[in-house]
C-alpha cells in the first residue's frame, strides 16, 4: 500500500513535536545533587527516558533515577524545589508532572 506524501509529512511532524515536548531546559544556579549524582552549575537539557532523567550539558550526559508525581493542574513554568544542595523535585512547565529525586544515603 502506498502512503500519500502529505500523510507521511504529517506523521513525521507529529513525531518531532512529541520529541520536542519531552525535552526541558533546566538551569542549575549552583552545583547540586539530583539523587546521588552531583550536577555542576549551568544549563542542561533534560529528557525523560523510562525511569531515568537524562541531563545533557554539551557532550556530557548523566542519568538519574526518578519517580513521577502528578499534580492537579499543569505547572506554568519549570521550577526546581531545593533542600540545601539537593534537588528534591522539578516541576515540569506545561505538564502536570513533578519529577522526584531521592538519594540512597
Amino acid at each position: 500500500m502506498k502512503i500519500p506524501q502529505f500523510l507521511l509529512g504529517l506523521t513525521v511532524f507529529a513525531v518531532n513535536v512529541a520529541n520536542a515536548a519531552s525535552s526541558y531546559k533546566v538551569t542549575l544556579p549552583s552545583d547540586l545533587f539530583a539523587g546521588d549524582v552531583q550536577l555542576k552549575a549551568g544549563e542542561y537539557t533534560m529528557t525523560l527516558e523510562g525511569k531515568q532523567a537524562v541531563f545533557k550539558k554539551g557532550k556530557d550526559s548523566v542519568q538519574v533515577p526518578f519517580n513521577i508525581e502528578k499534580n492537579e493542574k499543569k505547572f506554568p513554568d519549570t521550577t526546581l524545589e531545593l533542600d540545601g544542595s539537593k534537588i528534591q523535585s522539578i516541576d515540569l512547565g506545561g505538564t502536570d508532572m513533578k519529577i522526584m529525586f531521592r538519594s540512597s544515603k
